[in-house]
């Protein structure tokens, strides 16, 4: 317990020490490009430095990109002005222009800095010490690694601020993300692999912060900012926090927990975990399929449904759980957005593996997979569902389980004779009949011909067999 209290200790140091340094390195900045622009009027000069800020927050291409005009256009208004100046010009004004005074890299007296950096100790060492009361506690199992998380609440508090304002993969925040990745790493070592509690670990300290908005990062969208469904690859660490979330469902799924806090809270946490997963696999995933994440390409690779099958049961047992853990129970039904999110994940599930097997043409009428959508789409729509207990924007959003299932209710009803879902009440399929069947997936509603062909094959095959044939 006394090395652990003490590597917490270390951590605690390294985090005031980065943030010294980072307030640090935002002075310096802010003060350096006040004294490259001193020459500009002051209101013009204020405007810039908040657009550097700006930009610096939330796009640093574009950033890079000003930075690079901006100091073209100076040169050439330089040599514009200078145009008859005597030889040496040019290197005198880019010294006098870039190079700063030795002031400048001074921000203040000995004596502030001191009461800076002691004050900033202080605050820090009070919070840490307010975590590891909550957490190093008789309530709590393996109590050395307790002392990480601890620490690690600390980091995670500026970290959630940051990510709030900018993006939680924003570069500038990279050096925070690498020592909260050190503190889980050390704290994770001490917890025995075959308990599920790294899981919880991962989703408070990284996938949360993605999680609370279902932010979707920005390496996976184009330069519109909308979701690349197409052709572009997503970025290789984004496909790896994918399969971490994956390995943490099946972990917390299936694997046994015994700290009891952490047991009652991965029912909280597993909905949206659930729901995060599925928008990211089936919408841009790319990784393991080997193509670009549009589902055009998802539905053509049989096995891409195994990972969201999966999902579906793990969802259905977790809910069987938390059912007989009254406290778990009693926060979730008094939070109607988790319940949203369970049956919303289990319904979008279904409508990928359903449009999967559309395409592959093993489309069945008595499909579990396909059985299962009806019992879910009646309660996700009735009178007093959880939905009903959100705002009207809430319920248009969460709804996307309807839109998106218009699919397979058109050809459940055309070719199973099964009633339609809330949301189906569209006949635009047959304004696509005429499509061609080739292979390549240009409009979702190709799928019915692809499940048409496939279940007409089946038929005919079965009959065969009947006949002796």
């Amino acid at each position: 317990m006394l090395n652990s209290l003490f590597g917490a200790f270390l951590f605690l140091l390294l985090i005031v020490a980065m943030l010294v340094v980072y307030v640090y390195v935002a002075t310096i900045v802010i003060r350096y490009t006040l004294f490259f622009l001193r020459y500009l009027k002051p209101i013009t000069r204020t405007i810039i430095v908040i657009m550097f800020i700006l930009v610096t927050m939330f796009n640093q291409t574009i950033l890079t990109a000003v930075g690079i005009i901006w100091f073209v256009i100076w040169i050439i208004y330089l040599f514009y002005k200078n145009r008859d100046s005597e030889k040496g010009w040019f290197k005198e004004k880019i010294k006098d222009l870039i190079i700063p005074p030795k002031e400048m890299f001074l921000v203040g007296s000995r004596k502030t800095v001191m009461l800076f950096v002691v004050g900033l100790f202080l605050i820090n060492t009070s919070y840490w010490l307010k975590e590891r009361a909550e957490w190093v506690n008789e309530k709590h199992a393996y109590l050395d690694a307790k002392e990480y998380y601890a620490v690690g609440n600390v980091l995670l508090f500026y970290r959630a601020i940051s990510a709030s304002i900018l993006s939680p993969e924003n570069n500038l925040l990279q050096p925070l993300e690498w020592l909260q990745r050190a503190i889980v790493s050390k704290g994770v070592s001490l917890i025995p692999k075959e308990d599920a509690e790294w899981a919880m670990w991962e989703y408070r300290f990284f996938w949360y912060l993605y999680i609370r908005n279902t932010h979707i990062p920005k390496q996976a969208h184009n330069l519109l900012g909308k979701i690349v469904t197409y052709n572009t690859y997503m970025k290789p660490w984004i496909t790896d926090m994918l399969d971490d979330i994956y390995k943490g469902l099946d972990d917390l799924a299936n694997k046994p927990m015994k700290d009891a806090v952490f047991e009652n809270e991965k029912y909280l946490a597993y909905p949206t975990l659930g729901m995060y997963y599925d928008f990211g696999y089936a919408a841009y995933y790319s990784k393991n399929l080997n193509a670009s994440g549009s589902m055009y390409n998802f539905v053509k690779v049989e096995d891409a449904i195994i990972p969201l099958q999966n999902s579906v049961r793990w969802m259905e047992k977790m809910q069987s759980e938390w059912e007989a853990h009254p406290e778990a129970l009693k926060e979730i039904n008094a939070k109607p957005r988790l319940q949203i999110a369970q049956q919303t994940t289990i319904l979008l599930n279904l409508m990928h593996i359903l449009n999967n097997k559309m395409y592959q043409g093993t489309f069945r009428c008595d499909d579990p997979w396909l059985l299962k959508v009806y019992p879910y789409s009646k309660a996700f729509n009735a009178k007093d569902a959880p939905l009903t207990k959100v705002s009207e924007e809430e319920q248009f959003i969460y709804t996307v389980a309807n839109r998106q299932l218009e699919m397979v209710s058109y050809t459940a009803y055309k070719l199973c004779g099964y009633e339609r879902l809330k949301g189906d009440t569209s006949n635009i399929v047959e304004e696509h009949k005429d499509d061609p069947v080739d292979g390549n997936i240009t409009i979702v509603y190709q799928l019915y011909y692809y499940a048409k062909k496939g279940l007409e094959e089946h038929n005919k095959t079965q009959n065969q067999i009947i006949r002796g044939e």
